[in-house]
């Protein structure tokens, strides 16, 4: 699981560092900026192989925050 997580974690940097197709810049930069945030959490969690922070972190990037991208942006 760790290799896959890690390999999917740099399209992420690249996604919040990119202008959005649609919607307002600033909202992509916070949405983007927070999603990862939470995902870099989510990295450190697994490596320290600490479940709760891991869950915790899990929690924090969905639902709500994918749909708040979504309809903003997608």
């Amino acid at each position: 699981l760790l290799p896959i997580f890690c390999a999917a974690a740099g399209p992420i940097d690249a996604l919040a560092k990119s202008k959005p197709s649609k919607g307002d810049a600033e909202s992509w930069k916070k949405l983007t900026t927070e999603y990862l945030m939470h995902t870099r959490a989510l990295e450190q969690a697994i490596l320290k192989k600490d479940r709760t922070a891991a869950l915790t972190a899990g929690r924090m990037m969905a639902p709500a925050l994918c749909t708040a991208c979504h309809k903003a942006h997608r």
